[in-house]
Formats: C-alpha cells, sequence, structure tokens
C-alpha cells in the first residue's frame, strides 16, 4: 500500500492553513509551518515531503525567502512549490516562477480547482528524475547518512551554533521483528522518527536513520537534556504495541567542529552502548575513557571465536583441601585466555562480557568438554583422580538443552557423573526458581554433584536450600573476609555451618587466605576450603605436581551419600523406636528430623520410590511421616501401595503436607492415619505422633 503524498503548509495566518487542510482532507498527509524558517526546519528533518503550498508574505522570513534557499540546497532544490499567496500582481508571480515555484494561484480560488492543480503539478513532478529521494530515508523521512553528514559539516563550518550528536536506538529490536513482523517493526521506526520530531521540535536540528533501528540527530546544545527520559518513559509507552519498548540514547558534545562528522557520530554511538548496559539509564555522553572501553570490549568479542577455534582459552585448577588432612579433595576448574600478544586476560574483563553477548555458553561449554577430558586422562595414566567442578552459568541453563548436553559429555569421556561437579551461582535462582529446581532434581538424580557457589550473596539464599536438590554450599569469601573484623559475619557463618550439616550439605569456604581464618574456619567445624592460603588457580601441569606433593582425600559426606543415594538411615539403639520420614524438600526433613532425632531413629527418603523401597525390603519403622506432592511417586500412590501390602498395611501413616478437603477425604479412604498441615508446632506434631503410636 503506497503511502499518502505528505504536503508541507506554509502560511503564518492559521485561517488559511485551515482553508488547505479543508480543501485537500483525506487525500494527502498535511503538515504545518507557520512560517519560513519553521518550514526550513521540517525540510531539515523529513525527507518524505512531496510539495510545498507556500504563502509569500510572511514576518521574519518570507516566501522568497524560502524559495531562495531551496534552490540552494541540492537536498531540497527539487521539491516543488505551490505558491498560494493573497497578492494578485504579476510582479509577485513572475518572481516566485523565477526562484523555483511551480505553480501560483491566489488565496480564493476554488477548492475543486485548487486541488486539480495541486495533483497536476505532484503528476508533473513524479516524471522528473531528481536527486531529493536519493537523500532521504523512505521509511522515516529522515535523510541518509552521506547526506546528514554533509549537512552537519556545513553547519558546523558555518559556526552559527553550538550543537551535540544525539544516537538512538530500540532495544531489542530484533525481537521485535522476530515477533511482530518487519510491517510492524517498520511502522514502529516510522512512529518513532516521528515522536522525536515532535518531542524535541525546535531543539532537533537535522534527524539521520543511519540503518536498521539506529538514528542520529544533530540538537541544539544541551537544552534537550531534560526530555530524553520522558521520551523513554511516557512518549514510547503510548505506541499500541504489548511489548515494552525502550530506546537507549548515546551523547557527543561537539567540541572541535572541524573533527570528521563520521567519527563524532560513531563515539555518539559508543556512548548508547554504554547506556545499553545498565538497565535504568536511559542515555550517556561520551567519554575518552568509555571509548576505550568499549574499544576493548569489541576486540575482545571480534577475537574470541578464534581463540575458542586456536585453544587460547586454558583450564586452570583451584584445588580444594580438607584442612583436618591437608589433602586434596577436588579442585574447581576455572578458565583463563592466554593470548599470544597480551598474554593471560583476567576473566573479569571477559566473562561479564561473554555474558552479555551469549558466548559464555559456548565457552562453558568447551570448558566442560575440557574438565572432563582432564579427568578421563588422569583415569588413562594411572594419576589420582579428585573431583573437579565446573561453573554452570545462568545462560547455560535457559539457552541450551543442559540435560541433554552435560550427561553427552561424561559419557562421551567415559568418566563417572559424580566426578564432574556442578557448580551453580545463587543468581541462577534468583531468575527462574523452577527451572533450576527442575534442572538440578534431574541432573542430580542422574548421579552429578550439585555445589551451590557463592552462597550468602544475594537475597533468597535460606528459601533456596528447602527447594533445590543440592549437595554442597560453597560460602562467599564476603564472609571470610569478614571473619575476624565482624562479629556478625561470624554468627551467620556458624549459622551457615550449622544449617548445612542439619540438612546434610557438605560446606566449602571459598577465598580463604590466611591462617587465622583457616584456625576460625576450624573451631566452626569446616572441614572445606578453597583459596590462596593453600593454592592458587594453576596450570594443569603445577596442579598435578601439588597431588603429588600432598596426596588427595575424599569428602567423607559425599561418600556417604553416594551409598545411601535417595535414602538417609539412621540405626536405632536397642529398643528405640523407628519414623520414616518421606519428604522430597530438604529442609522439611531437617525440621522433622530436629525434632525428633531425641526419640527416634530416623531414616529419610526423598520420594516415594525410595521410601517404598524402603519398606518392602523389611526397613525398620514404627511410623511414616508422609508428604503428598513429590516427583517420581507421590504420597497417594506410596499410601496406596502400603495399605494394599499386607506386611505395612497396619503401619501409621502421618500426612503432613496442606491438603484441601477433597484430597483427605481421598487418603481417609486409601487409609491415611492422620493429618498434620505445615506449619506445626513441635508440641502439636509431637503429640499426634504420640497419640497414633498408643492406638497402634
Amino acid at each position: 500500500m503506497e503511502k499518502e503524498p505528505v504536503i508541507l503548509v506554509v502560511d503564518d495566518e492559521e485561517q488559511d492553513r485551515r482553508w488547505v487542510h479543508e480543501a485537500l482532507e483525506g487525500q494527502y498527509t498535511l503538515i504545518d509551518a507557520p512560517g519560513g524558517k519553521a518550514a526550513l526546519s521540517e525540510l531539515n528533518l523529513r525527507g518524505n515531503i512531496s510539495a510545498i503550498i507556500l504563502d509569500l508574505v510572511m514576518p521574519g522570513m518570507d516566501g522568497f525567502d524560502v524559495l531562495s534557499e531551496l534552490a540552494k540546497s541540492p537536498e531540497h532544490a527539487d521539491v516543488p512549490v505551490f505558491v498560494l499567496t493573497g497578492q494578485k500582481e504579476d510582479i509577485f508571480e513572475a518572481n516566485a516562477l523565477k526562484l523555483g515555484a511551480m505553480d501560483y494561484a491566489a488565496k480564493g480560488i476554488r477548492k475543486d480547482v485548487f486541488r486539480l492543480r495541486l495533483a497536476n503539478l505532484l503528476k508533473r513532478k513524479a516524471s522528473m528524475p531528481g536527486p531529493v529521494q536519493e537523500s532521504y530515508d523512505d521509511l522515516t523521512g529522515l535523510f541518509k547518512r552521506n547526506p546528514f553528514y554533509r549537512l552537519v559539516e556545513e553547519r558546523l563550518k558555518a559556526g552559527e551554533g553550538e550543537y551535540d550528536l544525539l544516537a538512538m536506538d530500540v532495544s531489542h529490536f530484533s525481537l521485535i521483528n522476530v515477533q511482530h513482523g518487519t510491517k510492524e517493526a517498520d511502522q514502529l521506526l516510522s512512529w518513532i522518527a516521528e515522536a522525536v520530531r515532535k518531542e524535541f521540535g525546535k531543539d532537533l536540528v537535522l534527524g539521520c536513520r543511519l540503518y536498521a533501528d539506529r538514528f542520529i540527530f544533530l540538537m541544539k546544545k544541551k537544552v534537550y537534556e531534560s526530555k530524553l527520559v520522558r521520551f523513554s518513559e511516557r512518549v514510547l509507552s503510548s505506541y499500541p504495541l504489548e511489548t515494552d519498548i525502550r530506546v537507549k540514547f548515546g551523547i557527543y558534545e561537539i567540541t572541535d567542529p572541524a573533527q570528521d562528522v563520521g567519527k563524532m557520530c560513531e563515539c555518539a554511538y559508543s556512548a548508547v552502548n554504554m547506556a545499553k548496559d545498565h538497565f535504568n539509564l536511559e542515555y550517556a555522553f561520551y567519554s575518552e575513557e568509555t571509548h576505550s572501553h568499549k574499544m576493548g570490549e569489541k576486540h575482545l568479542t571480534d577475537n574470541m571465536r578464534k581463540a575458542l577455534n586456536e585453544e587460547q582459552f586454558q583450564i586452570y585448577l583451584q584445588p580444594k583441601f580438607d584442612i583436618d588432612r591437608e589433602q586434596i579433595i577436588g579442585a574447581e576448574s576455572l578458565v583463563r585466555w592466554v593470548h599470544p600478544e597480551r598474554g593471560i586476560i583476567s576473566p573479569e574483563e571477559f566473562i561479564p562480557l561473554f555474558e552479555r553477548n551469549g558466548f559464555v555458553s559456548e565457552l562453558d561449554t568447551y570448558v566442560w568438554n575440557k574438565t572432563a577430558e582432564l579427568i578421563a586422562d588422569w583415569k588413562k595414566s594411572g594419576r589420582p583422580v579428585v573431583p573437579v567442578s565446573v561453573n554452570v552459568s545462568r545462560s547455560d541453563i535457559y539457552s541450551m538443552d543442559i540435560l541433554k548436553v552435560i550427561p553427552e559429555i561424561v559419557e562421551e569421556h567415559r568418566i563417572a557423573p559424580e566426578l564432574l561437579h556442578l557448580e551453580i551461582t545463587e543468581t541462577a535462582y534468583v531468575d527462574s526458581p523452577a527451572k533450576l529446581a527442575e534442572v538440578t532434581d534431574v541432573l542430580r538424580k542422574s548421579g552429578f554433584i550439585i555445589e551451590m557457589d557463592d552462597f550468602g550473596s544475594g537475597y533468597s539464599s535460606l528459601s533456596m536450600l528447602g527447594k533445590l536438590s543440592l549437595d554442597i554450599l560453597k560460602i562467599d569469601r564476603f564472609f571470610i573476609r569478614s571473619l575476624e573484623q565482624d562479629a556478625n559475619a561470624r554468627l551467620i557463618l556458624e549459622y551457615i555451618i550449622g544449617l548445612a550439616k542439619w540438612m546434610n550439605l557438605s560446606v566449602i569456604a571459598e577465598g580463604v587466605e590466611g591462617l587465622e581464618e583457616l584456625n576460625t574456619l576450624k573451631r566452626m567445624e569446616c572441614h572445606y576450603v578453597q583459596g590462596f592460603y593453600y593454592s592458587p588457580p594453576v596450570p594443569i601441569d603445577q596442579f598435578n605436581k601439588l597431588v603429588d606433593k600432598v596426596g588427595t582425600c575424599v569428602m567423607t559426606e559425599i561418600e556417604e551419600k553416594k551409598r545411601q543415594k535417595d535414602l538417609l538411615v539412621r540405626d536405632a539403639s536397642e529398643g528405640q523406636r523407628s519414623m520414616l520420614i518421606v519428604e522430597d524438600l530438604a529442609m522439611n526433613r531437617a525440621i522433622l528430623r530436629d525434632i525428633f532425632s531425641g526419640s527416634f531413629a530416623i531414616t529419610e527418603a526423598i520420594n516415594g520410590i525410595s521410601g517404598l523401597e524402603y519398606l518392602l525390603n523389611g526397613g525398620k519403622c514404627d511410623i511414616v511421616m508422609l508428604d503428598i506432592n513429590m516427583p517420581g511417586m507421590d504420597g497417594f500412590e506410596m499410601l496406596k501401595r502400603m495399605k494394599s501390602n499386607s506386611d505395612l498395611a497396619d503401619l501409621p501413616v502421618l500426612i503432613t503436607s496442606q491438603i484441601s478437603p477433597k484430597e483427605k477425604n481421598r487418603l481417609i479412604s486409601l487409609g491415611a492415619s492422620g493429618f498434620i498441615a505445615k506449619p506445626y508446632t513441635k508440641e502439636a506434631i509431637e503429640k499426634i505422633v504420640h497419640d497414633l503410636l498408643e492406638e497402634a
């Protein structure tokens, strides 16, 4: 569908402009300019002007002045002008036609005749080739790049004012293209260009669409700044699209008018990229420091894939120590970029960049493969084998089929899953707890050891413990560094270590650098550490030498968990009663264990499958504490199977879940002995357990 021609109506009298609107209503897009200067301003910002209807007598810059300026401009010279004026003298008409007007009529002309003459003018113009369309972007009507650069250069050379370059692009524009189609995306760009014209008005001098969603504008110096946030927060929100539309601005303050315009525009876009790095930042000013940083990031981005193919990324290992035996229990696999020219590039320099551009998942996959290959090499060569942990970023969890990729890697290298520990950062939980819980649960059931890295650095630590399938907590180094100065940090750390043991989780303290820190951790009964006190991250050959020197040992708790798998059994003392807790959430099992561990031998099962297997194999039990909502086999199915087995049918079963009346009736029909909903008090649950056993 062709766009309507755009007609610029230039007249200082509002009633005369209204007459033109009435005469041409429904046939054209009409834009008003109340004077000569306003007309030239509109022309500088719009390349889609099909014709100009021009009055001659106006205050300030009159119609003759406008015609003279148009004749001087290669971008505007062939825009057809229809003079519509109150001046009927022949001399006015002759002078207007000499200056380039294509038609002339006195005000008072019949509307139908005026419409026909304008239509004929547009037809004549359409048949004549000219340079105008080559200067303007068809979609937005703004200048294309080269004409814009030339006009900016001319204006700066004229020295008529002070200016800034304002760069702008649309956040996640490619997604809008994919989700809503190119037609909608084009309409959005056209709408944004018009919204910029309206919002910034006379502060906007020249406009350009470089390509795609990239715009750049020449602005009067700084007077526009207060409008940038308003434009992002209020103007864009009025666009009728469900997607949240945001733009980012970059400002280059022109201090040397003789600079190359193209280079200045690049600097403005360097500032845009800085604004993109900060969600709440609508705009940023260019600085040499920022530009240098961005150029450095660009160099890394340009070379990252080549570096991966050439294996410039190398594995370094930082050992984990048992501080009682002073032997190595494992290591963390860390990546270093060994650049052929720059030497070792710090991960702090490239990892955040790769997380932003998505390359981190490719790099992580490379590290996982290299680490699995290393473990396999240790096995083949007969060297001591210790588990090595690798980092799993939140990008990995959401951007790839991690439940397929990681198991395939250990299978390819023929190593046991428990030798490749998986470190999950706490931030991954904050982003999507349900997804992370699903992933860790499946991987843990496949035999992988799950470590929670940087525990205590975020806001959801305690809630995570009850919802994730974990084996090891790695305590954030903040607590370790604060041990000697901050009494609160010591109290929190003691609490975390105690809580972890209560939940059958191992604890590794990260960032241990001094003997005092080590001794404090010993007193807190934290047995495992990682940090510079023992060793920084080192190349593989140096790690092997350290292993030969100090030896290796196993993490006792992990070995015990491997033996028990999904079932945690406590041997009963002579005459002591036994309790089976069937609950998938570790936190809830821990609460029950704490209440009853003094009077019962506790056996824990993480789902109905392992709980039922324990009972069918003759496991000792006087009462079952049964959760209902569990993966694998839920509480309904386990209860049903228990009551259908003659050896288990009389065993009392206490339901420990929040349930609906309908669910309660179903459980009663299946043979449940009693109910207590979370949260419950110690006294209440002790009484109901006592009563059930008395009845039994």
